[in-house]
């Protein structure tokens, strides 16, 4: 098929692995910074010029077609390995882009003590800070998006490369003027919502049973808020418990009970990432932070990659 590439272009892959992806037109196009007209149109395209149909267009919404299921995979993988390639020439760790990403629950608060040792180790090094879900940034991972993500539940792919860094407790956040109790009342918890893996966290150490809470905050600030007004209780992160503080005297942060219960933080990276080398002395500046997180090496490791309610989240 002499000239067949020419039909074909990286951005029509994009477009293809981003509609894969959202099952939706327009969220697809968002994604990718064009029209929703204009990725259709292309779209269309490139199926004609297959001569196959890559997604079924119904008035309930996408589907992938028998064909399209495979195409997409190719295509998600191929995008991956076009943006490997093209980070190539900042091998240096000196000097080029990182793209990291963090769960909302460690990021903020782990990225405040980390930028100023990562810059001193790569002074070169231009730091691209994300923050979403796990299951989001492990496609971002996976397609190329980023370079590494900050995660504490890891999903088990053979592509990607796991650096533990640190456990980090999970302490009782309640009002000061209220004793500790342990385990909280189900109607005392307060959680964050359902997609946060940090929920799931919290109600397998309580004993709770999955299910919905009345009472659920957005992020950790609102929880935070939220206790320090007396709804109740929830477990928090160390490194958020020191960033979010005592609300001016009305928040305490208590052991939460007589076993610790902690999280383990890992760093993923492709294993076909052409600067694995850099991804594991960034690992390693991670690993050397002085974190406030009242070390206890014979705490155990309660949440890792097991823990099938965790899974997903963030």
């Amino acid at each position: 098929m002499s000239g067949a590439l020419a039909g074909l272009s990286f951005r029509d892959l994009e477009y293809v692995a981003a509609v894969a992806h959202h099952l939706h037109f327009g969220r697809a196009a968002e994604a990718c910074g064009v029209s929703q007209p204009a990725l259709s149109a292309q779209i269309l395209k490139l199926e004609r010029y297959l001569g196959f149909a890559l997604f079924e267009r119904m008035s309930t919404g996408t589907r992938l077609t028998e064909d399209g299921v495979e195409f997409a995979r190719r295509a998600v993988d191929l995008v991956a390995a076009a943006r490997d390639l093209l980070a190539m020439p900042c091998a240096n760790k000196s000097a080029g882009t990182c793209r990291l990403g963090a769960i909302p629950t460690l990021g903020p608060f782990l990225f405040a003590h980390a930028i100023r040792p990562i810059r001193a180790a790569f002074p070169g090094l231009r730091l691209l800070f994300t923050e979403a879900r796990t299951a989001e940034l492990v496609r971002m991972l996976r397609e190329g998006a980023l370079d590494a993500i900050l995660v504490c539940t890891p999903p088990i792919e053979a592509a990607f490369e796991q650096h533990e860094l640190f456990t980090e407790p999970l302490l009782l956040m309640h009002q000061s003027e209220m004793p500790p109790t342990w385990p909280p009342l189900r109607e005392l918890l307060l959680t964050l919502d359902d997609e946060h893996c940090l929920r799931s966290q919290v109600l397998l150490a309580c004993g709770i049973s999955p299910g919905r809470l009345e009472r659920h905050a957005a992020g950790l600030n609102l929880l935070h808020q939220m206790v320090a007004a007396g709804e109740g209780v929830s477990l928090v992160p160390a490194l958020a418990a020191a960033r979010l503080g005592d609300a001016g005297g009305m928040v305490a942060f208590s052991p939460p009970g007589p076993e610790p219960i902690a999280r383990d933080v890992l760093l993923l990276a492709r294993r076909s990432h052409p600067r694995r080398s850099l991804i594991a002395e960034l690992a390693d500046v991670f690993r050397k932070l002085n974190l406030p997180l009242q070390r206890n090496p014979t705490w155990p490791r309660n949440f890792g990659q097991g823990d099938e309610l965790c899974r997903g989240g963030a």
